[in-house]
């Protein structure tokens, strides 16, 4: 009955469509409307993010996803983040006119945009980081991030982040390949890394951290 009343005011609302991000709104019942994402900014509660929330622009989302009460977030350079989407409702529109959707009643926001710019600016510098609860941050490390400590046979060596071209980590024992070319394995953690991106600022704890790697080429 619900999906009936949203179809309804959608018939019965009938307006000239404003200007949003493309895509398509499918409800928890399976129903897909095609039209345009209006909502100014997309705010996500995630502990990853300085100060708890981000506020995104819908231009910087491909998908927004709500799976047994999570919340998901895929953005136009691949990041995947989980939290809790702030927004109670989010102001969609077709042709057959605009209303406020509940948050419960959307399972998928596609969104068909383009990649903006600052997602691809620099991209020797940006880096990939996959965590072990499966969220995917992108952004460049920022130069305050703590240094690499790995033991080796013969020495302990220290790393800049910035030097890092990838790092795996298993267990207690690290991989790493400098940007210099440099490859080495042995014993250590993965540090805390900041991590700078044009929709925030993340601060990721070590022990989270799995693979740190160049962002693949698109």
């Amino acid at each position: 009955m619900r999906w009936v009343i949203i179809a309804t005011l959608f018939l019965a609302n009938a307006l000239a469509q404003p200007q949003g991000e493309g895509g398509t709104l499918t409800t928890t019942a399976g129903q897909e409307f095609p039209g345009q994402l209006l909502e100014p900014i997309v705010t996500l509660e995630t502990a990853l993010a300085v100060g708890g929330v981000l506020n995104l622009e819908p231009r910087f989302i491909r998908r927004l996803e709500n799976t047994d009460g999570i919340d998901t977030v895929v953005l136009r350079d691949d990041a995947r983040l989980t939290g809790a989407i702030v927004n109670a409702a989010l102001q969609f529109t077709t042709r057959f006119g605009t209303r406020a959707i509940d948050l419960t009643l959307i399972r998928t926001v596609e969104l068909s945009g383009a990649v903006p710019r600052e997602l691809t600016a620099m991209p020797e510098a940006r880096r990939q980081v996959r965590l072990t609860d499966g969220q995917v941050l992108v952004g460049r490390i920022s130069a305050s991030a703590g240094d690499v400590v790995i033991q080796l046979s013969f020495a302990t060596v220290r790393l800049r982040p910035l030097a890092l071209r990838s790092l795996q980590v298993m267990a207690d024992r690290l991989t790493i390949e400098a940007t210099d070319g440099a490859r080495f394995s042995g014993s250590g953690a993965a540090p805390d890394l900041s991590l700078e991106a044009p929709y925030g600022t993340f601060l990721i704890p070590g022990q989270l951290i799995q693979v740190v790697d160049v962002v693949p080429s698109s």
